[in-house]
């Protein structure tokens, strides 16, 4: 059996420990008191950012040793990352919250060697470039795809390292695409409300689409779920891998289903843009008919 059976990695909570102990003393930092809707604004991100440690922490650790055992578990852990933990966290904005309380020179070093080293020109760049909704979308979509491939996802089972980047790398490219999404800082979208929504939709096919594959599949497609003895559910191979598809397939798509039709209902109740066209169109008539 893989080495990775059974072992479960301190990665996760040593990461969710920092992450909420300098999104504290951010907090207790704050730059100047808040109240009325500020304040509120304020406990409702903390609380969204809360829920993303909490969430991961169930999917990274209290998944982890089933996840190993068997396809589904591993998929719930995949689907709690990407649609709810990563969301939570582009909605929580923690990441000023988090700088904050770094020693203030460290920062404008940092903030300084980023914005100016010629050094640095090549990180500038990546980021304009993972800032826009094209590449953040392939990014999101293609690392789904390539840790499913059965050598790359095989090898993440048998290595504790390839495993923690795995989910690390999902994680971040879904909050790439969540960031084009939902209009929070540090990237604000570039697309309107039914543009954002079909670029949800474009992401929801594609886990369609890689469910579909899993679930018609005729064969297990990865060795190490094929040689587990302990299974969850004690279902077969080809059965924990079509479970696996349908949670992709289902629970997978709620949060795209519901970020589509918040972004419709918001694209409907906005009215400017078509004010707007109106207008045009009204100014036109009348130049033509002076």
């Amino acid at each position: 059996m893989t080495v990775a059976i059974g072992a479960q990695s301190a990665i996760p909570i040593v990461a969710v420990l920092v992450a909420g102990g300098l999104y504290w003393a951010g907090w207790r930092r704050r730059v100047r008191p808040t109240s009325g809707r500020d304040l509120r604004s304020r406990r409702l991100r903390a609380a969204a950012f809360v829920t993303a440690l909490t969430v991961t922490l169930v999917a990274l650790v209290g998944l982890d040793s089933p996840a190993d055992h068997g396809f589904w578990p591993h998929m719930v852990q995949h689907v709690l990352l990407i649609t709810v933990v990563a969301p939570l966290l582009v909605l929580a904005e923690p990441w000023s919250m988090m700088w904050r309380p770094l020693p203030l020179a460290g920062r404008r070093a940092v903030a300084g060697w980023v914005a100016r080293d010629r050094r640095a020109a090549g990180l500038r760049a990546l980021g304009r470039l993972l800032g826009r909704p094209g590449p953040a979308l392939g990014v999101s979509i293609a690392t789904l795809w390539l840790w499913h491939l059965p050598a790359a996802y095989d090898l993440a089972l048998r290595n504790r390292a390839v495993h923690d980047l795995e989910h690390l790398t999902m994680l971040a490219g879904a909050v790439l695409l969540w960031e084009q999404v939902i209009d929070t800082a540090p990237l604000r979208p570039r697309l309107d409300a039914i543009e954002r929504a079909l670029y949800v939709s474009a992401a929801t096919v594609s886990g369609w689409l890689l469910a579909a594959l899993l679930a018609y599949w005729p064969t297990p497609l990865y060795a190490a779920y094929v040689a587990s003895s302990h299974r969850p559910g004690s279902v077969s191979a080809l059965a924990d891998q079509q479970l696996a598809a349908g949670i992709m397939w289902g629970p997978g798509s709620l949060a795209y289903s519901v970020a589509v039709f918040w972004l419709i209902y918001v694209w409907l109740s906005d009215d400017r843009p078509r004010r707007r066209g109106l207008l045009v169109r009204s100014v036109s008539l009348r130049e033509k008919g002076a």
